[in-house]
């Protein structure tokens, strides 16, 4: 028995797909072996389990949380009723433990037993009590340091260092102490409960604000912040943007290239750029991540008028992996950055680049859009001989771009790897990706042995849109048999709660004569399923029905009365909604929604849109609609547009607007700053 607790401790971090994809193994090759973890849901079981993130950072743990060997048992926030008599019962056969029987009193009336068993609120109310108060000024200090740091994206153990400059500088003068170890009392106090005046920091004797790290007995100590605090302060102090003395300590005392790279991006979201380039200079030396290329974003020709940050970046980005080397070179393109683009291509990427991972393919399209067509064609044969084939969208979109660099010969060593008895078929839009990328090749042989893996059987049809994806691929390569089996199984298999994708579902049957198909469809009642406070999926529903010649339906729809339920503050999808209420003839409803636009659509946005609506409403002959709307856009009292942030060097820590910076002024790290 394995008992893991924070294990996103474990499965975050340099280390962490290593120990997922090992604990994976051993459960599901070890019988008797069985692990218990604990993580909170948001932000680490969101984090580590998400999917879709450029580079998939952390696909071997979600393989290991998400797969079969692992059951995911959710503890609830508060406790039902049900689970608190089962509480009370425990509590009553352990008689002789007082705490399970005070925590049910204390909290059965809201159902936070759970919470005050652990001493999490009176933890939490004694921080809010501010400074002073249960904490002194110094350790109040110090915890928010700790707290900051973690929402800021330093998730590893927090250096003693590092929260005792950030706590010293946030100090107000007539509180720093005369003693130089003060911070080190204080974390002592903190972590262990106890003041060396023997008075206590915890709750109960039990739950501490911070928790003490140590590799080994004697070692010093890093600390956490108590994960209670950690999980309530995230959203109160969501709009807070840490000290000065806090990115100063981070900047001099983060050495974990993973939390270097979150420090980055948080910086760069606040707006504080010359912060976020002396952070992310440290991570373009820790290996491959997406930082170099927002660095070049940040060096404006205001900040590096001589590109010699973009240059420095281009030399020394580590171009190990290739969706992270292609972001580079896109930005740089983007920029104008011919000096650094130029180092970067010289760098001899090729021979560089991990190609093996699927988002190599973006590499090889950006190196074309940057003329290197000679290094595309070397990437583009590497990628044809190393590339993953089991993802059917990547061998297709891969195939296309080698037949338009005109690399045949790394077409044909794609095509003889045999791609086709290796993807996954359950994607209906990826094998139609590939089955249309191997009719634009000419691979006629392989078209035919896709079909005979009989792609139809296996997709996953409950996506409309990727459904209409692949009935239209299958059109293509004239797989009439294909066509006919896969319409009527998506109409009778779609999903129904996307209106958009069932409309564009409906216009294809439509046009592909599969009556059988459109009649299952529309005697499903999509109809009924609807949102009608989305105007733009009503009016693409409505209008759908009305080419189809669906009249019952279209009366149905009218019937549930949309304009009365639609939201029409979005002037370009309620002249949308308009014209679909048009085009179908209902006049009376078009009127009520004319009015209703007239005197509730949003006049700040992009004037184009509002246009839009005022042609619609001119074109019906809706004068008074007309001038309801002209009125109200030379109404001096309606809101205006949220001006553009007009600082060009951005942000400081505590808000301001920051001081003129170039790039001779980041102290430019050396290569084993973050080793």
């Amino acid at each position: 028995m394995l008992w893991l607790n924070e294990a996103q401790r474990y499965f975050d971090g340099a280390n962490g797909e290593k120990t997922a994809a090992e604990l994976r193994a051993l459960l599901e090759q070890q019988p008797g072996v069985a692990a218990v973890a604990t993580m909170w849901t948001d932000p680490h079981w969101r984090t580590l389990t998400a999917q879709g993130v450029p580079g998939d950072p952390h696909g071997q743990a979600r393989a290991l949380l998400t797969g079969p060997s692992t059951r995911r048992i959710h503890v609830a926030a508060e406790l039902s009723e049900q689970d608190i008599d089962r509480w009370a019962v425990l509590a009553q056969a352990q008689s002789e433990d007082h705490r399970l029987f005070n925590a049910l009193v204390a909290g059965v009336r809201d159902g936070r037993v759970i919470q005050q068993l652990s001493g999490g609120p009176e933890l939490l109310t004694a921080y809010l009590d501010g400074p002073g108060a249960f904490f002194t000024h110094g350790e109040h200090a110090l915890i928010t340091a700790s707290l900051d740091a973690r929402r800021f994206g330093h998730l590893t153990p927090i250096p003693a260092g590092l929260l005792a400059e950030a706590a010293d500088g946030a100090l107000a003068h007539h509180r720093h102490s005369p003693d130089p170890d003060w911070a080190e009392e204080a974390l002592h106090a903190l972590s262990t409960g106890t003041r060396t005046d023997g008075s206590r920091t915890d709750i109960r004797n039990t739950l501490t604000a911070l928790t003490a790290l140590r590799s080994r007995s004697g070692a010093a100590a890093t600390y956490d912040p108590a994960e209670y605090l950690d999980q309530h302060i995230r959203a109160l102090h969501a709009d807070r943007r840490g000290s000065p003395s806090l990115w100063a300590a981070l900047r001099t005392h983060t050495t974990e290239p993973d939390d270097l790279g979150r420090l980055f991006m948080t910086a760069k979201a606040l707006g504080m750029r010359k912060q976020a380039v002396h952070i992310g200079c440290r991570v373009v030396l820790a290996g491959p991540s997406l930082a170099p290329a927002h660095i070049v974003g940040l060096l404006t020709g205001l900040v590096d008028p001589h590109e010699h940050g973009s240059t420095w970046i281009a030399a020394h980005a580590d171009l190990t992996d290739g969706y992270c080397t292609a972001r580079l070179l896109e930005s740089l393109l983007e920029g104008g950055k011919e000096q650094a683009l130029t180092i970067l291509l010289n760098r001899d990427l090729v021979s560089k680049v991990d190609f093996t991972t699927s988002h190599s393919r973006r590499l090889l399209y950006v190196l074309q859009q940057a003329g290197a067509n000679q290094v595309a064609v070397a990437a583009g044969n590497r990628i044809a001989a190393e590339a993953d084939l089991t993802n059917p969208f990547d061998v297709g979109w891969l195939l296309k771009s080698l037949h338009e660099l005109g690399a045949e010969e790394a077409v044909a060593t794609l095509l003889n790897r045999d791609p086709v008895a290796q993807v996954d078929l359950t994607n209906p839009n990826d094998v139609a990706e590939l089955l249309t990328a191997l009719h634009e090749v000419g691979a006629q042989q392989a078209v035919t042995a896709l079909l005979d893996r009989d792609p139809v059987a296996h997709a996953n049809l409950t996506d409309p849109f990727h459904s209409s994806t692949l009935l239209r691929a299958l059109q293509a390569a004239d797989a009439t048999q294909a066509v006919d089996a896969l319409a009527l199984r998506a109409a009778t298999e779609a999903d129904l709660s996307n209106t958009s994708d069932i409309a564009w579902l409906l216009k294809l049957l439509h046009k592909l004569d599969a009556e059988e198909a459109m009649a299952t469809l529309i005697n499903r009642d999509p109809v009924a399923q609807v949102d009608l406070t989305n105007p733009k999926d009503v009016a693409e529903l409505l209008t759908t029905l009305h080419e189809v010649g669906a009249q019952q339906a279209v009366t149905a729809l009218l019937d549930r009365d949309p304009v009365a339920h639609a939201n029409l503050t979005d002037p370009f999808y309620s002249s949308t909604l308009l014209r679909a209420l048009a085009r179908v003839g209902a006049a009376k409803a078009f009127a009520t929604a004319a009015r209703r636009c007239a005197a509730e659509a949003d006049l700040t946005v992009d004037r184009m849109f509002v246009t839009a609506l005022v042609d619609v409403l001119r074109a019906a002959g809706v004068d008074q609609a007309v001038d309801v709307v002209s009125r109200r856009l030379q109404d001096p009292t309606r809101t205006a547009l949220e001006p553009y942030d007009p600082c060009p060097y951005g942000r400081e820590a505590d808000g301001r607007d920051a001081m003129p910076w170039t790039w001779s002024d980041i102290p430019v790290p050396d290569h084993g700053a973050t080793a």
